[in-house]
């Protein structure tokens, strides 16, 4: 079964045909053992590089950067911190509003949500790597995740106004596979609002509640969930929707919390989404190395962009 599951590296560049890939492994499998046995590799893989990160908690650099600094608490799975937490006025608000502004082929992810951000973007606007260094993201990533957090992916989204007859993909109720724990931060672009249709998710007890009554993550269960099935085993009223204002930040472990996105909207959404993992995944895809692209300044920086670098 491993050697079975050492065959997803080779579609890790065909994000289309690798998301059809994991979906019927999951089933086959079941996405629980899947994970389980990735996690396991990942550790032995990395076992160097785990060891160097929880060190770092307590070296002399992390320890006078977030000197002072409180972690966001993450009730449930989740926070919205407000007003304790705004990058409305910081760099990176204005640098996504000029690259959305290019006349640029974007990355099409999924036909209904495109990624506007390349990789050497993170070299010429440093202000997307100083975002997810802000002293109180790296504390509530870091305590979150029980170690120094590795910058798994930095993306600029964009969801156009559509009107789909047929839900698909993340469109769907499901929970996410990359890592557990898996800290996702949403920053809001532009405004997000009920006619834009905001990320939707349900809190982590009530996605507790609902992973053991659907069997979801066991052998032959599907990975996406439609409506009817999720609302006839939770309330429809436990599901929290993330609208806000310009430079409003959200925080949530999509790995606990099932969720979805980008549904049919009459305005469009646009938003930054950073995802914060270790370097033992609970998947078999190469981690992304940012460091080969974006001049560090820092170890902090470096380590929050190389998931490779170790003592």
């Amino acid at each position: 079964m491993e050697e079975r599951l050492e065959r997803f590296q080779m579609f890790e560049r065909a994000s289309g045909l690798y998301r059809r890939f994991v979906m019927r492994q999951a089933e086959q499998l079941g996405l629980d053992n899947r994970m389980r046995l990735a996690r396991s590799i990942n550790r032995r893989r990395y076992a160097r590089q785990i060891a160097y990160r929880q060190s770092l908690l307590s070296s002399p650099q992390y320890l006078d950067y977030t000197a002072g600094v409180e972690a966001l608490p993450l009730n449930d799975g989740w926070c919205t911190p407000g007003a304790a937490l705004s990058f409305a006025k910081h760099p990176v608000a204005a640098d996504a509003k000029a690259i959305l502004a290019e006349e640029r082929d974007p990355t099409s992810l999924k036909g209904f949500m495109v990624n506007h951000l390349r990789k050497q973007d993170l070299s010429t606007y440093p202000s997307f790597i100083e975002a997810a260094l802000h002293p109180v993201v790296l504390k509530t990533a870091a305590d979150y995740l029980g170690m120094y957090p590795v910058l798994s992916s930095v993306k600029l989204l964009v969801s156009s106004p559509s009107n789909y007859d047929h839900l698909s993909a993340s469109q769907l109720f499901h929970l996410d596979h990359a890592d557990l724990p898996l800290l996702k931060m949403i920053i809001n672009i532009g405004a997000v609002t009920k006619d834009s249709v905001p990320f939707c998710f349900l809190p982590a007890s009530t996605s507790s509640a609902a992973k053991r009554a659907l069997r979801y993550g066991k052998r032959g269960v599907n990975y996406r969930v439609d409506d009817e099935t999720i609302y006839h085993i939770v309330d429809r009223s436990s599901l929290v929707e993330l609208s806000g204002p310009p430079g409003d930040v959200a925080l949530i472990d999509t790995s606990r919390c099932f969720h979805y996105g980008s549904r049919n909207a009459s305005q469009e959404r646009r938003i930054l989404m950073y995802s914060f993992s270790t370097p033992a995944r609970t998947d078999l895809r190469k981690p992304i190395d940012y460091s080969a692209t974006v001049p560090c300044q820092s170890l902090l920086q470096e380590a929050l962009l190389n998931p490779f670098l170790s003592d």
